[in-house]
């Protein structure tokens, strides 16, 4: 059969956020490159977690600035 590799990211779309160590976070093009890596080291499914102080607007900006790009690479 088919396992599913899947990973539990954190994910913060924010151009000026410092640096977390346990948390994908910058511009959009910086987040879409780094999850990428996720897909290129073998994870086939990513459960998306949206940090900052705006829940909301991060999932919005997820699934219009993040997703689309992610998904045709």
């Amino acid at each position: 059969g088919q396992i599913t590799c899947a990973y539990n990211v954190e994910v913060r779309i924010d151009e000026h956020a410092a640096p977390e160590p346990h948390v994908v976070v910058g511009a959009p093009g910086a987040v879409i490159e780094t999850l990428t890596r996720f897909v290129q080291l073998g994870f086939s499914a990513l459960n998306f977690m949206v940090g900052g102080p705006d829940a909301d607007e991060q999932a919005e900006r997820l699934a219009i600035d993040v997703l689309p790009a992610l998904r045709a690479r």
